[in-house]
């Protein structure tokens, strides 16, 4: 299970739980099974590098924005390859949450995949994870104007059922991981075994 700390969390009503045993900093990372999906969007770094971090963001989840502003002091290192995978807190795109506690996670995650599939992605998703952006569906068309998209195409792709279907698939992946909650990390590093990260302060941890 991905660990969380200051994560973007549904809130359900559920039975009480015992009390989970406290999280040491030398406590072992749990080891994944994991095959990360073809042509997902790369927030830095290139395919060649020798680590990989998994980023699971919803981008109207106040956490992910502080990731997304932290992720860029790594976005010069040679040895990283950052890549984002969705996973919006709204039950209308992510199958494994009951609340709609984000109601722009959803108009948000399509407006970043479509941006991905005109080779934007970094742009939009620094954008949108700025303070106060506008995530909404009018917000993401007019910052897709901004960026001098391709407005027929970025049209076509809002409104393409593949595109929340992707949307969804990332969502799906990231419950058989047992993410529960946003921003959540998963780092590939040399020896090509995935692990889950706490958070970032692990990642300056184990880059050499």
């Amino acid at each position: 299970m991905i660990l969380l700390l200051l994560a973007c969390v549904p809130k359900r009503p559920q039975a009480p739980e015992p009390m989970p045993e406290p999280v040491h900093a030398q406590a072992k990372l749990p080891v994944l099974e994991f095959t990360l999906p073809a042509d997902r969007p790369t927030f830095s770094g290139t395919e060649d590098a020798a680590n990989t971090l998994v980023l699971f963001t919803d981008y109207q989840c106040p956490y992910c924005k502080m990731a997304h502003q932290e992720l860029k002091s790594f976005a010069d290192r040679d040895d990283l390859h950052v890549v984002a995978l969705h996973f919006p807190l709204h039950s209308d795109c992510n199958a494994g949450v009951s609340t709609k506690m984000h109601p722009q996670a959803c108009s948000s995650a399509i407006a970043t995949e479509c941006a991905h599939q005109q080779g934007r992605y970094p742009e939009m998703a620094g954008q949108l994870a700025m303070p106060g952006a506008d995530l909404s569906a009018a917000g993401t068309l007019a910052l897709s104007q901004a960026l001098e998209m391709d407005p027929v195409a970025y049209e076509r792709c809002v409104d393409n059922p593949a595109t929340l279907a992707q949307v969804q698939a990332d969502a799906a992946l990231g419950q058989t991981l047992g993410i529960r909650g946003t921003p959540s990390f998963i780092l590939r590093q040399p020896h090509g075994l995935w692990v889950g990260l706490e958070g970032l302060h692990q990642l300056k941890e184990l880059l050499p």
